[in-house]
């Protein structure tokens, strides 16, 4: 399943804008920019990439470890539906 989102938020902080991440299996394979829409993708407005597979909310991934995401380690992709201001307390929703 591709999810397409105008803010991809990174594991080491910052964020990159209009990209798409592609999950099997409930784990991130890879993530791209935005180049068109393909069959089976969703629009997410802001998602949340982190090696944490049970984060609840902003907190639990905010300080995440420095990784690339093509290391091999599994990433997991989250959602919240307030970002602004994006706060310690904000809730997190788990994408499978």
């Amino acid at each position: 399943m591709f999810y397409a989102t105008r803010k991809l938020h990174l594991p080491q902080g910052g964020c990159v804008e209009m990209y798409v991440a592609e999950l099997v299996c409930g784990r991130v394979v890879r993530c791209f920019p935005f180049d068109g829409e393909r069959q089976s993708m969703l629009w997410v407005e802001n998602l949340f990439l982190s090696a944490a597979p049970d984060a609840k909310k902003y907190s639990d991934i905010k300080n995440g470890i420095p990784a690339d995401i093509n290391s091999g380690q599994p990433f997991f992709l989250y959602s919240a539906t307030l970002v602004e201001p994006l706060c310690d307390d904000t809730p997190l929703v788990a994408i499978r």
